[in-house]
């Protein structure tokens, strides 16, 4: 689906009304972040990029990998569980050693792409002080069911915004749009096949969802995380230095289990978009570059860098995120 200059219109425009108070925003963030964590359902789904897979989109193509998902919802007692696997890509015939090859990087990166990487309200609260929700009526018919259309836009001109076709029963998203500040269309989630609740027939037990990966250890603290990093010479990083609302989500230590080479991540986000700043132990520079790399694909930025013995990566959607990594930067520089 490619959506018009109307569309995009309607999510550039929609900053204007941020009238909208903070507590009517929240009401309807938890509406959708409460349909997101709850729901029982089985679906195949696009999940289309700017040639983001791998190189497979050439000058700027648009990629869609197609993928199979089954979620069952948190309920009492239980956590939230989810399932997420690579079943090909649109237009492309891949051999079979070369998809079983993709599926096993795709599994890998399985956690953030349901996350993270599309549309998802991880705290309504914090997301009402960003975020501003616009009805927009009626949305296409998909996966054979009614939808409502919302564009999810954010208060401030530095991160996406989201175009939402929302089953019209149940409030899961069957499409997300998502959009730059300056409107261009990134990304998108689209749901083809959809099945909830009983008719989901999801497995007995909790053997068929995904863990993490060996290694990877998470913490609520970012001092407990820092503790467990014992090889890598690390900076202490809170919300105030990104700013923006960000508020601290969890830290993880990822340790290579044949090198025993670790990795300190720590995840911010505003209630929806998300910021990762890691921090992992290199051998130091032998000239001071005093220099910030920069990348950007799929309307997600990355900025390198290196102080000492440690190296910096964060990634994120917010077109600040350089301000962001020269501020980390300076830190450093004067306490590694």
């Amino acid at each position: 689906m490619r959506l018009g200059r109307l569309a995009v219109a309607w999510i550039l425009g929609a900053r204007a009304l941020c009238g909208q108070s903070v507590e009517e925003t929240e009401l309807i963030l938890q509406h959708l972040q409460t349909a997101a964590e709850s729901t029982d359902y089985r679906a195949v789904q696009v999940r289309r990029v700017r040639g983001h897979f791998s190189g497979l989109g050439r000058g700027g193509e648009w990629v869609g990998a197609i993928e199979s998902v089954m979620h069952r919802g948190a309920a009492a007692g239980r956590e939230e569980q989810f399932s997420l696997e690579l079943r090909g890509f649109e237009g492309v015939a891949l051999s079979v050693p070369e998809l079983a090859q993709r599926q096993v990087l795709y599994q890998s990166r399985a956690a953030y792409l349901f996350r993270y990487q599309s549309f998802r309200v991880l705290d309504a609260r914090a997301a009402a002080q960003q975020y501003v929700v616009v009805a927009l009526g009626e949305g296409a018919v998909r996966a054979g069911r009614y939808c409502n259309r919302i564009a999810v836009v954010s208060r401030t001109p530095d991160r996406p915004s989201w175009l939402l076709d929302l089953d019209a029963a149940l409030g899961v998203p069957l499409y997300a749009g998502e959009f730059t500040p300056n409107g261009a269309l990134v990304a998108e989630l689209e749901v083809g096949q959809i099945s909830f609740g009983s008719a989901a027939h999801l497995p007995d037990g909790t053997n068929w969802g995904w863990t993490p990966r060996m290694g990877v250890e998470e913490f609520a603290s970012a001092a407990q995380a820092r503790a467990r990093a014992r090889t890598i010479v690390s900076i202490d990083i809170a919300p105030a230095d990104l700013g923006g609302r960000y508020v601290f989500d969890h830290a993880r230590v990822v340790t290579d289990p044949l090198t025993g080479e670790q990795s300190l991540v720590h995840v911010f986000h505003d209630g929806i978009d998300a910021i990762f700043v890691s921090q992992r132990a290199r051998e130091p520079l032998h000239t001071k570059t005093h220099t910030i790399r920069l990348y950007d694909e799929a309307g997600v930025h990355q900025c390198l860098f290196q102080q000492g013995g440690t190296e910096f990566l964060l990634v994120g959607r917010n077109t600040k995120l350089k301000d962001i990594a020269t501020r980390l930067y300076r830190r450093a520089a004067a306490s590694l």
